[in-house]
């Protein structure tokens, strides 16, 4: 993975030249929501958010690093995740949502009515919604700060990763590891980019079974 290059506009000069775009729900809305939709849905068998545990979580971090924040976060941060959020608000309601959202509620209906395989149909939904909701909001990535855009891509990936592993989300644990990993704060500087880059290359090499210098 490349950190930005030193060529790119600081975040702090690039920050000060964009407009914050309206969001339609407020952050407390969105934790409102997905837990409304967990609490009534949480997995076979499991109690409080189930398998909804690491969405909740991951919201939190969004929220608290400022990326949620209107005036001084992230259009990009802000739009993708209300674009999830509506997906599982649309399912709950049992409307009949047109074009993208339309094959993301289908996805959240199949994982709230699974009965072999709930984590495997909570990550196939989880992805359909965040393809869509990454698409939707692509030129509003172009106008992020140069590391903040390779840092998107980075949580993309380890998400992809993620869902293709089947990691449980029922836990803590993803939490423990974007608190560890993620930055505090909105945009992530330099050093933080490059120091998350190289403790992900060695975490995925000693995973794949070699200590990545080859």
């Amino acid at each position: 993975m490349k950190a930005a290059t030193s060529s790119l506009a600081s975040p702090g000069r690039r920050l000060a030249h964009r407009r914050p775009e309206p969001s339609l729900l407020t952050v407390d809305k969105r934790r409102e929501i997905v837990e409304i939709f967990f609490l009534s849905h949480p997995g076979p068998g499991r109690r409080g958010l189930g398998l909804g545990r690491a969405i909740a979580d991951f919201v939190e971090w969004e929220a608290s690093s400022g990326r949620l924040d209107e005036a001084s976060g992230s259009a990009w941060w802000r739009a993708v995740n209300e674009s999830f959020v509506l997906d599982l608000r649309a399912t709950l309601a049992a409307t009949r949502p047109k074009g993208e959202r339309r094959a993301a509620s289908a996805a959240w209906a199949a994982y709230m009515t699974a009965t072999h395989d709930p984590q495997q149909a909570l990550w196939a939904a989880h992805q359909v919604s965040l393809t869509s909701a990454v698409q939707a909001a692509a030129p509003l990535l172009e106008r992020e700060p140069g590391e903040e855009r390779a840092f998107a891509e980075i949580v993309l990936a380890v998400v992809a990763r993620s869902a293709a592993e089947g990691v449980p989300t029922d836990t803590t644990d993803l939490a423990r590891s974007t608190r560890r990993l993620y930055p505090p704060c909105y945009p992530i500087s330099p050093l933080q980019l490059d120091t998350l880059a190289s403790r992900l290359t060695r975490a995925w090499a000693t995973a794949a079974g070699h200590d990545g210098t080859r």
